[in-house]
């Protein structure tokens, strides 16, 4: 019921949003194009770290990355076991937004939890996103964190993405998981 809720909010906005938007340009297809690295199947392994930079669970996955609207927007589908069966474990949207002049990302999982975030690629060639409100997580005992995530190490075949939040507003960043993407198809 929230996913279709929220769906639904996701389409009114982008109506509304849509009402005030000058054409649809070259630049925004442009801009986009940047994310192409994302499109195929991967592998992937996920390391889980301790707030002391070690590695406490290691997991492998796969995911799946398409365009959609026309290259507007990327949908990625993360797929983990689930009862021994693999099932879709969360949906993440990655598109360009000409009016804030930035990549938005919107991720929604089946813990009924949504992030949204918004960045651009720095001088490295680096992905970074980050959110604007803190959040307060299950296991923080209470303490708000800002997320960050960013790709990296970005070829055609392959690419690393890290999680990683602060709570003391920017100064120290803690890495939560690193994922290793290599392409299947």
């Amino acid at each position: 019921m929230k996913l279709v809720l929220v769906l639904i909010l996701t389409g009114f906005y982008g109506w509304v949003n849509a009402q005030n938007l000058p054409p649809l340009q070259k630049e925004v297809l442009q801009k986009n194009e940047q994310l192409k690295f994302l499109e195929g199947n991967w592998n992937l392994q996920v390391s889980y770290y301790s707030r002391e930079g070690q590695i406490i669970r290691q997991i492998q996955s796969k995911a799946s990355v398409r365009q959609a609207l026309d290259g507007l927007i990327y949908s990625i589908s993360y797929f983990g076991e689930i009862q021994g069966k693999q099932k879709e474990v969360i949906l993440n949207w990655i598109f360009y937004n000409k009016n804030e002049n930035e990549f938005f990302d919107i991720m929604y999982d089946l813990g009924a939890r949504y992030e949204l975030r918004h960045g651009d690629f720095n001088n490295q060639g680096d992905l970074i996103l980050m959110m604007d409100e803190p959040i307060i997580m299950p296991d923080s005992g209470g303490k708000e964190s800002i997320w960050k995530k960013t790709f990296y190490n970005i070829s055609k075949s392959s690419f690393e993405l890290k999680y990683e939040y602060t709570e003391d507003g920017g100064s120290t960043w803690i890495l939560f998981t690193r994922e290793i993407y290599n392409k299947t198809t």
